[in-house]
């Protein structure tokens, strides 16, 4: 039995250059991919990492766009990489 691993959202990929930005109180962080439910942001080694379960609210900084109030759980932490929903 195989594993069904398709997402729900088409993910945007951002290059290095180009990266959106998550502004919260605790710093800003670097988003590597974002969909209509969640965000892949780093948090480098050294910062405090969020709690698995807990909300985070901060402004997302698009490069194209104006900034955005953003509200999410963390849904899995791993290494430099913070998973939103």
């Amino acid at each position: 039995m195989g594993t069904d691993n398709t997402r729900s959202h088409v993910r945007i990929h951002y290059p290095s250059t180009r990266r959106p930005r998550l502004v919260l109180p605790a710093g800003a962080h670097e988003v590597l991919d974002l969909s209509a439910e969640g965000l892949l942001v780093t948090v480098p080694e050294s910062a405090a990492k969020p709690t698995l379960g807990s909300r985070v609210e901060g402004t997302l900084e698009l490069p194209t766009a104006g900034p955005l109030a953003i509200r999410a759980r963390v849904v899995w932490v791993d290494g430099d990489r913070v998973g939103l929903h």
